[in-house]
C-alpha cells in the first residue's frame, strides 16, 4: 500500500504491556509512583488523589471566573505538595505579561491587593515594604530555576515542536517530569487560512500526540489547557432552568476537540455573575451577604473525569481579590445552605466560616 510515508510506529506485544503496567499497579501500591497532589482536598479525592501522570486538564470559566487563578493555583501547588517529583514547569502566558503574572504571584504569596503592589492611589508601597517583598518574596519567585515563562504567541506547531526540545534537552536528560500551561488556546497564533476551531483542534491533537510520545520515550508530562466558553450559558433557557445551570463539556469552545482530547474537564464558575437567585436543582447559594455587602460564591464544576465520577460540585471561597481559590470546609457550606433555603439569604457570621473567611472580606474591602 502507498501511503507516502516511511514511518513505522512501534508496537507492543501483549506481555510488554502486561509487564509495564504490572510495574506501574506495583509503584502505585508501594507509593514510589503517586500522583500530582493539589491543594484541593475534595478534588484530590474525586481524582487518582491528584492529577495522574501524562494527563490533559483544560480549564474554563465565564468571563471574570478565575480560570487563570485556577490554573496558577493548581501549578503551584503541583509545585510545592510533590516535593520527590522532580519536574520543570513551562508556562505559556499568552493571555498576560510575565511582569502581570509575576506580579499575581506576589499578590496572592504576600496577600496584599494590586492596587499596594503598583502603588496605586493614596495607599502607596512604602520603602521598608519594598524591601520586604524584596527579600521575602521576589528572592524566593527568583530561587525557582525549574520555572520559566513564554509570552510570545505562536501556532500550534511551534508550541509543541518548543515544548517537545524543552523535555528533550532540559527534563530528560535530568529525570524531570515536563508540565506546560497554555492560556489560552483563542490566543494561539492561525495559520494562514485557518479558523479558530481549526486551530484549537490541531493544537489538541498535537498534545494528545506529545503525552504519548513523551510516555513512550520512558517520560511523563501533565499539561493545562486554558479555554474559553461559548456563550450559551448566558441563555434565557439555561438560566431559568436550574438542571441547567451547570458549566458543561458543550459550553467549551471547540469543544468536541477538547472534550475528546482532555482527560480532566474544570470549571471555575460564579453563577451570581448570572443573576441567579440560587444555583442548580440543589438551589445552592450564588451569594452571601455580610454587612449589607454581597459577595459572590465561587464553583469548581469537574465535569469530566477520565478515571473517576463526574460531574462534581464543589463550593470555594471567593479569594480572587488575591488571585488565590481555597475549597469551603462541606460541613460549614451545607449550615450555609439549610440557612439560604430556609430563608432566601444567607449571611456571614464568625461562627460558621471563622477567621479564614474574616481575612478574605477585610482583603475585599480594603
Amino acid at each position: 500500500m502507498e501511503t507516502g510515508s516511511d514511518r513505522v510506529l512501534p508496537k507492543h506485544t501483549s506481555k510488554d504491556v502486561a509487564i509495564a503496567n504490572l510495574g506501574y499497579v506495583e509503584g502505585r501500591m508501594n507509593g514510589t509512583i503517586t500522583s500530582l497532589r493539589t491543594k484541593f482536598p475534595r478534588f484530590n479525592a474525586n481524582t487518582m488523589d491528584g492529577i495522574e501522570r501524562n494527563t490533559i486538564v483544560t480549564i474554563s470559566a465565564p468571563s471574570g471566573g478565575g480560570k487563570s487563578t485556577l490554573a496558577k493555583e493548581l501549578i503551584n501547588s503541583v509545585h510545592e505538595m510533590n516535593p520527590l517529583i522532580p519536574m520543570n514547569i513551562y508556562n505559556f502566558n499568552f493571555e498576560m505579561t510575565n511582569d502581570q503574572a509575576a506580579s499575581r504571584e506576589i499578590v496572592t504569596k504576600a496577600d496584599i491587593s494590586l492596587k499596594k503592589l503598583y502603588s496605586v492611589g493614596n495607599d502607596k508601597l512604602q520603602k521598608e515594604e519594598f524591601e520586604r517583598l524584596k527579600k521575602n518574596y521576589y528572592a524566593e519567585m527568583a530561587k525557582r530555576d525549574n520555572y520559566f515563562y513564554i509570552e510570545v504567541p505562536a501556532d500550534p506547531s511551534v508550541i509543541i515542536n518548543s515544548m517537545w526540545s524543552y523535555y528533550i534537552n532540559e527534563c530528560k536528560p535530568h529525570g524531570k517530569m515536563i508540565i506546560t500551561c497554555l492560556d489560552h488556546t483563542l490566543l494561539i497564533k492561525n495559520k494562514q487560512s485557518q479558523s479558530d476551531r481549526q486551530k484549537i483542534d490541531e493544537l489538541m491533537n498535537m498534545l494528545i500526540e506529545f503525552k504519548k510520545t513523551v510516555k513512550e520515550d520512558g517520560g511523563s508530562s501533565m499539561t493545562l489547557v486554558l479555554s474559553q466558553m461559548n456563550r450559551d450559558i448566558y441563555s434565557k433557557e439555561r438560566i431559568l432552568n436550574p438542571t441547567m445551570h451547570r458549566p458543561k463539556t458543550s459550553d467549551l469552545f471547540g469543544a468536541s476537540s477538547i472534550e475528546f482530547a482532555s482527560d480532566l474537564i474544570l470549571f471555575a464558575h460564579a453563577p451570581g455573575k448570572l443573576n441567579l437567585p440560587a444555583y442548580t436543582e440543589n438551589n445552592y447559594p450564588t451569594w452571601f451577604d455580610w454587612n449589607g455587602r454581597q459577595f459572590f460564591m465561587i464553583y469548581f464544576e469537574l465535569v469530566k473525569n477520565r478515571s473517576g465520577e463526574a460531574p462534581v460540585t464543589i463550593p470555594m471561597l471567593n479569594m480572587l481579590h488575591r488571585f488565590r481559590m481555597e475549597e469551603m470546609d462541606l460541613t460549614k457550606f451545607n449550615e450555609m445552605c439549610t440557612e439560604f433555603r430556609d430563608s432566601g439569604a444567607c449571611s456571614y457570621r464568625e461562627d460558621l466560616f471563622g477567621n479564614d473567611l474574616m481575612q478574605v472580606i477585610n482583603g475585599t474591602t480594603s
